[in-house]
């Protein structure tokens, strides 16, 4: 499992490969919410028999002392930074008058 592997993915992905991109989870990812955040995750997908994570209570986690807001924001943050600099990334290619370069994104995400 390593959507909630701490050692993967804070471990060798963001300290040891020094990347501060956002971190999203497998479709068929097993594990649970607060696992996958706790291990340094940012975003769950569904999940590909459910079609859905609409079940997991964050208030319940959250009062149960499984996730902090603290893990919340630092979550949401990296969403945001991500949606920024795709915004960023678009206007950049309208204004030089080109098509939006997905190799150029995928380059952008990882430095």
């Amino acid at each position: 499992r390593s959507s909630s592997n701490w050692d993967a993915i804070e471990g060798i992905l963001k300290k040891e490969w020094k990347y501060d991109g956002l971190v999203m989870t497998n479709w068929s990812a097993y594990s649970t919410l607060d696992q996958e955040i706790l291990a340094g995750s940012h975003v769950k997908m569904p999940n590909s028999i459910t079609g859905s994570n609409d079940d997991y209570d964050f208030e319940k986690a959250i009062a149960e002392g499984l996730l902090t807001r603290e893990h919340l924001l630092c979550s949401a943050k990296k969403v945001l930074e991500f949606m920024e600099n795709q915004i960023r990334l678009m206007r950049d290619a309208n204004r030089l008058g080109t098509a939006y370069n997905y190799e150029k994104t995928k380059k952008n995400m990882i430095n």
